[in-house]
């Protein structure tokens, strides 16, 4: 079934051990999976519609169809999809986060790298002016 494949490929959270270039992959792959989700639950609503006209035509009553199964079945697949687009909304923004973080930790080491060099040439040359 495609929500159960869907489901085998959800991204993991592993954010703090993966390189720059894997999280922005990871970030990619975000975006497609978020796609695909996106596209089973229009399947999904798509069905249901078709279900509902169906059960419309043979005269099923409102309050009967939600309680059939296949109505049930078709809910319990789009709670998965919107439990799965929750997952990988949170896990993008984990993602987004680590990158924010790693950027941050990177402009404050090229500052300090700055100061190092400037302080080593002021030691190496006593007499120069200071900035």
């Amino acid at each position: 079934m495609a929500i159960d494949h869907l489901q085998d490929r959800l991204p993991e959270n592993s954010v703090e051990k993966a390189s720059k270039t894997e999280l922005l992959d990871l970030l990619d792959y975000h975006v497609t999976f978020t796609l695909e989700v996106e596209q089973q639950l229009s399947s999904l609503s798509l069905l249901k519609q078709q279900t509902l006209s169906i059960l419309r035509d043979i005269e099923v009553e409102p309050a009967v169809q939600e309680q059939l199964p296949i109505m049930q079945e078709i809910k319990a697949m789009q709670d998965r999809c919107y439990n799965m687009q929750q997952k990988v909304k949170k896990s993008g923004k984990l993602v987004k986060q680590e990158l924010k973080e790693r950027e941050d930790v990177e402009t404050e080491l090229s500052k300090v790298k700055s100061w190092i060099q400037e302080t080593k040439e002021y030691l190496l040359n006593p007499t120069m002016e200071v900035d």
